[in-house]
Parts: C-alpha cells; structure tokens; sequence
C-alpha cells in the first residue's frame, strides 16, 4: 500500500505529463499549420488580367473604304497583375507581350509589348498597353460578323499574354475585364 505523500506525488506526476502531452501536441499543431500555410503561400501564383478598353481602325464599314483591302487596328488595354501572396510579389519582366485576335485567325490583329513592372506582396498594379496592327487581312467570310460585331460592341476577341515563363489566354468582348489564367511553360 502506498503513503498518503506517495499517492500525492504520483498524481503529480501524472498531472506534469498530461501537461507535457498537450503542450506537445499543441506544439505539433502549431508547426503543422504554419507548414500548411508556408507552403500555400509559396504555391500561389499571381494573378493576371487584361481590359480592352477601345478599339480603332478594325470596322469593316468605315475602315475599308476607298479600296483598302486591310485593317491596321490599334487596341487601348490594361494589363493588371496582383499577388495575393503575402510573402512575395510578383513582376512582368522584359519582353512580356500581349497579342488580339478574331476568330483564331493567324497572324494576331494586334500585338503591343507589356512595360516590365512589379507589385509587392497583396498589392496589385495596372499598366496600358497599346497593341496595333498594320495591314491585317480579315477573310471575306468574315467581315458581315465582324462588322455586325463592332456595331454592337459584341465582338469577342481572344487575347494571349506571354511573359518570360508564362503563357494565358482569355477571350472578352471591348470593354470587359478577363482574368488570363496563366500556365508556366
């Protein structure tokens, strides 16, 4: 049989590992979600989108008179990137460039160089872009949609956005705001 001061010691010690226990368990939890959350931070990508704003130049009924035979459209767009990461920004480094297209025709419409620029963690940033196009032919077939499309304003162009590891794609109509998801490539 154990003392009445034995019994109390036992308890005691039972009592500092329970303690312990937990305490190592909520030190495990602890490191386990900061872990998680470390690595969804490093793992978010940024986010890219892309406006057009206006377009000029690509209307069949004014912009073929007198015998012209091709368009040379020049296309107002805002390239907006954000970092919804709160350990790193992001940039658009040199040589990034947005190009317009219509009906997947090959060659773009339109292409324009996007200014190199950054944003710091959870910020984001705009920058226009001005892509134009000299002398761009448009198939026959097309012209009625597209000139019905411009009277509109319900011509969905397809914009692609490539950057030094990245490539997107977004399809919008003029004045909508489209966010280009980007693969790395």
């Amino acid at each position: 049989m154990m003392r009445p001061d034995e019994e109390e010691q036992v308890d005691v010690r039972r009592c500092v590992c329970i303690y312990c226990a937990g305490f190592a368990v909520a030190v495990i939890l602890a490191a386990v979600g900061a872990l998680t959350w470390y690595v969804y931070e490093i793992t978010t990508d940024p986010q890219y989108s892309v406006e057009i704003g206006a377009v000029a130049g690509l209307d069949p009924a004014t912009d073929l008179l007198g015998g012209k035979a091709a368009f040379s459209p020049a296309f107002n767009l805002t390239v907006a990137l954000a970092s919804s990461n709160s350990l790193r920004g992001a940039c658009v480094k040199p040589g990034a460039s947005v190009s317009v297209t219509y009906a997947c025709l090959d060659p773009p419409l339109a292409t324009g160089l996007v200014p190199d620029f950054c944003v710091g963690p959870r910020e984001s940033r705009e920058e226009l872009v001005v892509a134009g196009g000299v002398n761009v032919s448009v198939p026959g077939y097309l012209l009625p949609s597209l000139a019905d499309g411009m009277r509109s304003g319900q011509v969905i162009f397809e914009l692609n956005l490539v950057t030094e590891d990245r490539w997107g794609g977004c399809r919008m109509r003029v004045g909508e705001k489209a966010s280009c998801h980007t693969a790395i490539y």
